[in-house]
């Protein structure tokens, strides 16, 4: 019985999402990318500190932002009719890896902080969600579906196949500073259908 309501949540959340992201599609982005202030912001998602914490990035309307976290003025860093999430400094804060459907499926993507064009880092016909990156900067802690369920992945960014770091099920990795230890959420709910509301 807890199974089916368990799964009931999980399609109510999918149906929840396809709606709210179909009227987002629909509706026009606002004209080019500014940079401005965010008077009233609601709906700002994933918010993550820049390393120094001096910065913040963010997701707001489907696109990735950064502001200083002293307040101020933020700069919209990606422009698309896709949906940015997910954003997180790399180590040395120069570059932010985010997570997008603006390809035929969840990729990740990076923007360097000062702005650009964001660059494809994954291509997979399954869901790959941006987790973290490594202490180095030289590889990413995926959220992947690569192996049919929720999973946590280390990509190297210089390219190759992607090493698969949990198997039971696994969301939210961080990795020690040596590279030694990882410590994640155990179990899976899917990231694409976290948002119920606005």
């Amino acid at each position: 019985m807890k199974q089916i309501f368990v799964y009931l949540q999980v399609i109510l959340f999918i149906l929840l999402f396809a709606i709210q992201l179909s009227g987002q599609q629909s509706q026009a982005k606002p004209g080019p990318a500014t940079v401005g202030t965010l008077p009233g912001v609601k709906g700002a998602r994933f918010p993550t500190l820049s390393p120094d914490g001096s910065m913040i990035t963010f997701s707001f309307r489907g696109d990735i932002w950064v502001m200083p976290a002293s307040g101020g003025r933020a700069k919209r860093l990606t422009i698309h009719k896709g949906y940015d999430v997910i954003s997180r400094f790399s180590p040395d804060g120069t570059t932010i890896a985010f997570s997008s459907n603006r390809g035929y499926g969840w990729d990740v993507y990076t923007v360097p902080v000062s702005g650009g064009t964001p660059k494809q880092i994954t291509f997979h016909s399954l869901v790959d969600m941006m987790g973290n990156w490594a202490p180095d900067g030289q590889s990413l802690l995926l959220v992947s579906t690569r192996s049919l369920s929720y999973n946590i992945w280390q990509f190297d960014l210089k390219g190759g196949t992607p090493k698969q770091l949990t198997t039971l099920g696994a969301l939210d990795g961080v990795m020690s500073e040596d590279g030694r230890y990882l410590v994640y959420s155990f179990g899976t709910v899917s990231y694409t259908h976290l948002r119920a509301h606005e």
